[in-house]
């Protein structure tokens, strides 16, 4: 288990990096990227990246919440300890499939210039339709 920033305690048998100052050192080919947050808000720039980089993830649901992603196309999910330690063993045997899923996901849903285009059509519906 590799932890990047942050600071408190460690857990047994993991390695402390300092934040990386590109994050390309935090997304290592063959790796598994963990996401195990309770709560979370905005767009999980976290999970996007891993998949842009093809990193295998493995998620909680409040982490993968809003990408409209499913466990076992585009990422595992996982809750309890038992299924973060079965999820991630399991993450390696399936990187191929789950980093194409994940990068198909990015592409179809996130890529700049579609959200762009989706944006550009919200606010020409909004101009064209009549205030109340």
């Amino acid at each position: 288990l590799h932890l990047f920033g942050g600071a408190g305690p460690d857990p047994a048998g993991s390695v402390r990096h300092p934040a990386p100052a590109d994050s390309r050192d935090a997304f290592a080919p063959g790796s598994v990227h963990a996401v195990p947050l309770r709560f979370a808000s905005g767009v999980r720039m976290r999970i996007l990246e891993a998949w842009a980089r093809g990193v295998a993830v493995v998620a909680s649901p409040a982490a993968a919440a809003g990408l409209g992603a499913s466990s076992g196309r585009e990422l595992l999910l996982a809750t309890t300890p038992s299924e973060w330690a079965d999820a991630i063993g399991r993450a390696a045997g399936l990187s191929s499939s789950l980093v194409a899923g994940g990068r198909l996901r990015l592409a179809t849903r996130h890529d700049p210039s579609a959200v762009a285009e989706a944006l550009t059509r919200l606010y020409e519906d909004a101009a064209r339709t009549p205030a109340p």
